[in-house]
């Protein structure tokens, strides 16, 4: 498992965070799975604060209308809310999830304490592309589908 930091803004969220891109692989190449980090920490930190971690759906553009998150190259599952064309995200999501997120709310009332990080489920889950198993439930990185689709199991040890 390696990183790389691919952008990187003092000032993002009119000047409350600094926003970092992060892609972590989880081999030793660069041509392996992966996933994109999208992080911010609070400015008025003076030591290392602790990070919210969410994931989400639509890709890290959706979650906050800052134009500086970068649009996601990954696959998408199609939907009809103009999101997602020939499964590739597409500028018209970009903000769409913000009240889900509510970003700068988490950084203002914890700016000396707390860091927002988030990353898209279908950079994690292990069905990725398969539509007909999305994730249902994901701990430390690791999706059950459908036992129908699969066969496996939930982690409950039944069919999910």
């Amino acid at each position: 498992m390696h990183f790389a930091v691919m952008s990187l803004t003092n000032n993002a969220l009119g000047g409350i965070a600094t926003r970092r891109e992060v892609t972590i692989w989880f081999t030793r190449g660069t041509n392996g799975p992966s996933m994109n980090l999208l992080i911010y920490a609070p400015n008025a930190a003076r030591k290392p604060v602790p990070a919210f971690l969410g994931l989400n759906f639509n890709g890290n553009h959706a979650i906050n209308a800052d134009p500086g998150i970068t649009l996601s190259d990954r696959w998408f599952p199609q939907t009809k809310n103009g999101c997602v064309t020939n499964n590739r995200a597409t500028e018209n999501c970009r903000g769409k999830e913000a009240s889900q997120w509510p970003v700068e709310k988490i950084l203002s009332r914890g700016t000396r304490w707390l860091r927002f990080t988030t990353a898209t489920w279908s950079r994690i889950s292990r069905t990725a592309g398969n539509s007909a198993c999305a994730p249902r439930w994901v701990p430390t990185a690791r999706t059950w589908c459908s036992s129908r689709t699969t066969g496996a199991r939930s982690a409950r040890g039944r069919g999910a």
